[in-house]
């Protein structure tokens, strides 16, 4: 969290600093909107990760990569009645995203942030 406060303020004052003749207001909301935006296209990024749709998307691109491999010429169901296989479905996300990368995070800084830009743009 201290990161994100640090990225948020550091940025904050170069779009202060280095952006066109507007008032202090307009470009504090510039900026808010700027950092708020890319947190929360961060946060929804991860959220998409996080779909069983793409899981299994992952999955299926790491059967074929051990096919590849180990150049086996297998069907999917002797594929997956081999002892020496690749591992199940579960077992693969329980490994892959044993340490899953919270949003909640960046929502928490992107929905006040956008917010108060939005409040600024109409001082």
């Amino acid at each position: 969290m201290i990161l994100l406060t640090m990225i948020t303020t550091i940025f904050t004052i170069f779009i202060i600093c280095f952006s066109s003749n507007q008032s202090f207001v307009f470009k504090l909301s510039d900026a808010f909107f700027i950092v708020g935006f890319i947190y929360l296209f961060i946060a929804l990024s991860i959220h998409v990760r996080n779909i069983g749709f793409f899981k299994t998307l992952s999955y299926n691109k790491y059967r074929r990569n051990y096919k590849k491999l180990n150049e086996l010429n297998l069907t999917d169901e002797e594929l997956n009645n081999n002892k020496n296989g690749p591992k199940k479905f579960y077992d693969f996300f329980i490994e892959k995203y044993k340490k899953q990368v919270s949003n909640a995070l960046f929502y928490k800084f992107a929905i006040p942030l956008i917010l108060i830009s939005f409040i600024l743009s109409f001082i």
